[in-house]
């Protein structure tokens, strides 16, 4: 009888979803695969992928016996190894050093909070679920990472970083709720997905009965989701009229999940509170003709004489990309174009090549 595959598990150190443990090579690849300085593993087990994945270390590169065809003796060869070393010194330091996208590591208690984030923080502390939320500069990610490192720091097994899309959990330092959840990118046929998950595609705040009762179930515990333990701290007014309009907080068991959300109010950012002010009225479409009249004053002539043009924010990506094609086809000369490929950390001189 043929042998059954053993069961692999691929961890992802380095990828575009964080330190993150994937169910299938697919969706592995698709995390890892053009990611610069992508790093990832497989296992047979699943605690030893998540050991992997906790405990940084040192990347092994194991090279064919021989080397590469192109590692020959040559003046140029020895340039491209000491490259190749050079590249690989950096890229382990960045693997050992915390990134601030990190927030179990980068957690330190010299921090001090205020007084509203140390209320969310003792709520924390106690079990209890928590909401918060608040403008821009109000310390929300200080706030979270100092609650990642009370709860026991990434990669804790009772601790789970999630956001409802990719570009929020990089913010954070954590990963998707797909990912979490084992979904991933749910691009599998609809027998393998059935067998995979218990949940739709997408969750974005929306907190409907058969999961609520899908916790409690298989908890054996009848307090809100099962009695886990969650704090969420989303940006309410970020995506505008794109995000669904059953949100988490108009579910009926909010009240008994959540007993007092929090808005953070201090802001750290900006000091002048007039323009904080101005700055909350525009967040929440208020303005009124008085704050419209105060923005247009800051607004002035902009000179500069050193060819480097002022930065321009626009709010949507088809705006942006319009402008910059339009500065690109401004600039004088043929457009030319170059294709290339990624190679992890190899770096080939060709023996003609000249340097200063």
């Amino acid at each position: 009888m043929p042998k059954t595959a053993r069961k692999k598990y691929y961890a992802v150190r380095v990828g575009r979803e964080g330190p993150t443990i994937y169910n299938t090579w697919g969706e592995c690849s698709a995390n890892v695969s053009r990611w610069p300085g992508a790093i990832h593993k497989s296992f047979t087990s699943k605690t030893e992928a998540e050991q992997w994945v906790s405990v940084p270390h040192p990347t092994e590169h194991n090279l064919p016996d021989g080397g590469y065809p192109w590692q020959t003796t040559t003046a140029s060869t020895l340039l491209s190894r000491t490259m190749i070393k050079a590249a690989e010194s950096s890229r382990h330091t960045s693997d050992l050093e915390p990134t601030s996208r990190d927030l179990g590591a980068v957690h330190t208690p010299n921090i001090v909070l205020s007084q509203e984030q140390r209320a969310v923080l003792e709520m924390v502390q106690r079990g209890e679920n928590v909401f918060f939320t608040g403008s821009a500069g109000t310390g929300k990610s200080v706030l979270l990472r100092e609650i990642v490192g009370v709860c026991g720091g990434r990669g804790h097994p009772e601790l789970a970083i999630t956001a409802s899309t990719g570009i929020a959990s990089v913010n954070i330092g954590g990963t998707t709720v797909h990912s979490w959840a084992g979904i991933g990118l749910g691009q599998e046929e609809g027998k393998k997905l059935a067998g995979k998950f218990l949940g739709q595609e997408k969750f974005k705040n929306v907190c409907d009965r058969w999961r609520r009762l899908i916790a409690r179930i298989l908890r054996r515990n009848e307090e809100p989701f099962g009695g886990i333990q969650l704090p969420p701290v989303p940006d309410l007014d970020k995506h505008g009229n794109s995000v669904p309009p059953v949100f988490a907080f108009e579910a009926g068991s909010w009240s008994r999940c959540i007993k007092r959300p929090v808005v953070l109010t201090k802001v750290f950012r900006q000091k002048e509170q007039a323009f904080v002010d101005m700055l909350n009225l525009m967040r929440f479409g208020r303005l009124d003709d008085e704050t419209i009249q105060a923005f247009y004053k800051l607004s002035r002539p902009l000179y500069y004489d050193d060819g480097i043009g002022p930065t321009q924010l626009y709010p949507t990506r088809a705006e942006v990309n319009r402008a910059n094609q339009t500065r690109l086809h401004a600039l004088p000369g043929q457009a030319i174009q170059w294709r290339g490929c990624w190679s992890d950390l190899l770096l080939r001189v060709p023996s003609s090549s000249k340097f200063a």
